[in-house]
């Protein structure tokens, strides 16, 4: 069972609908069809093109089933994002005509139409514009109009989906930094505690650099090196891994990959501040060293 929508030629630009092969319906079209790439791809026996017929059968709303050939006009494109401006996915559905699909159940109006503001500053203006409108029309009282419960239509707009998404946008994203503020902690401890361990087991080569006229400031450039090294290691490990997941996850839902420069090498900077950080104590402390005592550690 394939959710089937009668449309109008306007529909193509509204929805912003790319074709993948063919052209979109006209008004003057009858028994033609634009498909979904999901449906012509995948919900038939064998692979559906331009210009093949496929049949459709409609259930009227007095109960009787017709069936109808219709002849494929296109195939929209996979967007790859869910259809936000009116909560459609077009891969899923078959298009028609409206006027077809009125005459096919049996009945002549619109279940409902969609609008495209001139630009998204408009769009609470243009809503609530034809809100007013569609009351007046349907003799919707002042009072039924605050209340959307009783109003016999029901709207959506955009800037409701926008809002939505970031709202679920900034409890992900405050998730994601405390997550990650955990992480670069215990990750800066990992890194201190291997350098801490270095630093001893290294004791007597550290008391012998000294005694060849090491300074205090190589002691310290050189830890603090091999610090910010085993970050940047754990940052390049951290950053394959989390792309490499990423790609199985949009591939699973059949979502774009995305990613940005920016954000890579963000990251990167940071593990080289988290290294330099962690491996401050531990070079200070192969710096302090008295080189005479270094040479007596077991």
């Amino acid at each position: 069972q394939i959710d089937i929508q009668g449309v109008t030629e306007d529909y193509e630009e509204v929805a912003n609908l790319k074709m993948d092969a063919g052209d979109f319906l006209d008004d003057k079209d009858q028994f033609v069809a634009v498909l979904g790439s999901e449906v012509a791809y995948e919900k038939f026996d064998k692979k559906i093109s331009v210009k093949n017929p496929i049949e459709i059968t409609f259930r009227r709303e007095d109960g009787g089933v017709v069936s109808q050939k219709f002849i494929v006009k296109g195939i929209i494109q996979n967007p790859n994002t869910v259809f936000v401006q009116t909560g459609v996915e077009p891969e899923i559905r078959i298009f028609i005509p409206i006027n077809t699909m009125n005459r096919m159940l049996g009945k002549d109006d619109y279940g409902g139409f969609f609008i495209k503001a001139s630009s998204l500053d408009t769009v609470r203006d243009t809503a609530n514009d034809i809100d007013y409108r569609l009351a007046r029309t349907l003799g919707v009282s002042a009072r039924e109009l605050e209340n959307d419960d009783t109003k016999p239509y029901v709207m959506f707009d955009q800037l409701d989906a926008l809002e939505q998404t970031n709202q679920v946008s900034a409890a992900l994203t405050s998730l994601l930094t405390s997550v990650a503020l955990i992480s670069l902690i215990v990750g800066s401890i990992g890194i201190m505690n291997i350098m801490l361990v270095s630093v001893t087991e290294r004791t007597r080569e550290i008391g012998l650099m000294k005694s060849l006229g090491y300074t205090r400031k190589d002691i310290l450039t050189l830890f603090l090196t091999e610090s910010i090294i085993l970050s940047l290691i754990g940052g390049i490990g951290g950053t394959v891994l989390g792309i490499g997941v990423a790609f199985i996850a949009n591939y699973f839902l059949d979502l774009p990959n995305i990613f940005p420069l920016k954000q890579i090498i963000t990251g990167f900077t940071v593990s080289v501040i988290v290294g330099l950080v962690a491996g401050i104590y531990p070079a200070n402390k192969a710096a302090s060293m008295d080189p005479v005592e270094a040479f007596r550690h077991e």
